[in-house]
């Protein structure tokens, strides 16, 4: 007997033998490759040590819990038993959750952004065992994964003393021009700033259909925020801002029945959506809409920012204080999109012979479906032209459509809707500042404010920030530069809706902190002491779907009346690359015309 349970135990999975360092993580999405038969391991300085001794190379995969690609690479790659063995024979496998380690992702996605000339999650990134990248890619079929990895190897074994030499000369740093010295030189590089943009508005620009470009179509809100503060009435600047909020409002960007917005679309004409939502676009997307009401005197805008602070509340909250990071692209059935589409022999079912007809041209229905599992609500015709089409009056219109949404909204509460549940303290912390906007709007919005200010007091220690509280109520994760930024930014926009002074105080404190942590001669580092592994600081930190970290920082330095941070150096350095990609750097110029010397 005792022969027989030990020839059992040898023809275990190696993975039950040596439990993963991933099984029980408070991160969804590494728990969820605790069972893969690939070894990984969490990022860590003592692996760099191990792999120089053993000279393997290092495979860090990027991803987070929403995300659709992710989850097919790992059915098809991770889990796959060749493909496995392959890698924990020859390689030492790290796993990231991208959104616990921005600080890291940003510098591998770069990386590949740059050598490959496309970026994206899941994000495949071999590294030397000195820590350099080598090799970055995304997502790849599994026999295309396996030929890649193969063949690395292979080259790696045949001469890894000239792979390691590519990858040191992949790292050097580009080197900007020295930043304009004196007020004269500011005020010349501002008004070519000031060119530059316009110019790529002009040229990058959709005035068709409103955003940015000719394929997929992102809420680039930094940019957004920079048109509406600066240039809410200019002719064509003006009018694509307020075509884009429109198409962001009408079309597939946004959850019609349930409300908030998705992450982007896949499309150029704001109709197919990538359907996970994320905690962040929805609160900056809320801010957006709110000031944009303001600006424009458009109630319309102000009952979206509102509607989208509700479906925070309702669709993103946690029980024990703080919201959630994201909602799947994914639901329980692994559909994409499942949860939000709807087949036509459900419509059938559910609405009346009325209630379809209005449809048809309400979402197209009268055309194929894009996607399989159904159509989407959209808002193809504002109500009056819906009317004017059925020979309906108005009222019945927006009677029916309201009849519908209830409708749908009942049977869509049976679906599942698998979600991440970290509650990051970053993200939370651009929630609060949404709800500062709104917080004499109704009640439940100060309530909710209040909630989420003591969540983020709570994640401060006397002596450091921490990323997040598990649902065991322990702080997981030393927060990062984004975390200290956006936190102390939420604060203090609390503080100056309510005039809460403890949230002002924490706010200044974290300033201090994030100038003492993350800031030096040499740039500004974007996580904690293993991240310094990779010896990446940036003199420039840009704004993509999140603010810029840095502008945040020298917006609040100036209002707080401090000086901790040299604002002359961060504000004007780098100013080749400001005026090369000018819409990457949207903070820069709205501060360099805030506070115009």
């Amino acid at each position: 007997m005792r022969h027989f349970v030990l020839l059992a135990l040898l023809l275990l999975p190696l993975a039950t033998l040596a439990d993963s360092p991933l099984r029980d993580h408070p991160s969804s999405y590494l728990a969820l490759h605790a069972d893969d038969p690939l070894d990984w391991q969490l990022w860590d300085s003592a692996l760099f040590e191990q792999a120089q001794e053993e000279n393997k190379l290092i495979f860090v995969s990027s991803g987070y819990y929403a995300c659709h690609w992710c989850h097919v690479m790992q059915r098809e790659s991770y889990q796959d038993e060749g493909v496995a063995a392959l890698l924990n024979e020859h390689f030492i496998a790290i796993k990231l959750d991208r959104e616990l380690r921005p600080d890291l992702d940003t510098y591998l996605f770069d990386f590949t952004q740059r050598t490959h000339g496309i970026a994206g999650w899941p994000l495949n990134v071999f590294l030397t065992p000195e820590g350099r990248p080598l090799l970055g890619f995304v997502y790849q079929p599994r026999d295309e994964f396996l030929a890649t990895i193969e063949g690395l190897q292979q080259r790696w074994q045949a001469d890894s003393a000239a792979l390691s030499q590519l990858a040191r000369e992949a790292a050097r740093p580009e080197q900007d021009d020295p930043a304009p010295s004196g007020p004269a030189g500011r005020d010349a590089l501002r008004e070519d700033l000031v060119t530059a943009l316009e110019q790529a508005l002009q040229q990058q620009g959709d005035f068709l259909s409103g955003g940015l470009g000719s394929g997929s179509k992102f809420p680039r809100v930094a940019l957004f925020e920079l048109l509406l503060a600066h240039y809410p009435e200019h002719p064509d600047l003006g009018d694509l801002l307020v075509l884009t909020l429109e198409q962001m409002q009408a079309l597939g960007l946004r959850d019609h029945l349930g409300g908030g917005f998705f992450r982007y679309t896949v499309d150029p004409d704001w109709r197919e959506p990538h359907f996970e939502k994320m905690l962040y676009d929805n609160a900056l997307l809320a801010r957006l809409y709110l000031r944009a009401a303001r600006q424009y005197d458009d109630p319309g805008y102000r009952e979206l920012g509102l509607q989208t602070l509700d479906f925070m509340l309702r669709g993103m909250w946690h029980p024990q204080g703080g919201f959630i990071g994201s909602l799947s692209a994914v639901d329980g059935a692994d559909v994409e999109g499942g949860y939000y589409l709807w087949d036509m022999g459900s419509l059938q079912v559910l609405l009346s012979e009325d209630q379809l007809a209005l449809l048809a041209p309400a979402w197209g229905t009268h055309a194929s479906a894009i996607w399989e599992a159904g159509y989407l609500p959209i808002a193809l015709h504002d109500q009056a032209s819906l009317a004017a089409q059925l020979g309906w009056e108005e009222a019945e219109v927006v009677q029916q459509l309201q009849t519908i949404r209830q409708t749908l909204m009942r049977e869509r509460r049976q679906r599942s809707m698998p979600y991440d549940d970290k509650r990051l303290a970053g993200w939370n912390g651009l929630a609060l500042s949404a709800l500062a906007q709104a917080h004499d709007a109704h009640p439940r919005y100060r309530l909710a404010g209040s909630a989420v200010r003591d969540y983020l007091h709570r994640l401060w220690d006397g002596e450091r920030l921490w990323m997040m509280r598990d649902n065991q109520d322990r702080r997981q994760q030393q927060a990062g530069l984004e975390d200290y930024a956006f936190v102390a930014s939420g604060l203090y926009h609390w503080h100056q809706a309510t005039g809460d002074e403890a949230s002002k105080t924490l706010a200044t404190t974290l300033l201090k902190q994030a100038a003492q942590r993350f800031h030096d001669d040499g740039g500004w580092l974007l996580g904690g002491e293993d991240s310094a592994l990779l010896g990446q600081r940036y003199p420039l930190l840009p704004a993509g779907a999140l603010p810029s970290p840095a502008i945040e920082l020298l917006r609040l330095q100036r209002q707080l009346e401090l000086n901790v941070l040299p604002e002359a150096q961060l504000l004007w350095n780098a100013p080749q690359q400001l005026l090369s990609t000018p819409l990457d750097y949207p903070g820069y110029l709205s501060l360099m015309l805030e506070f115009a010397d």
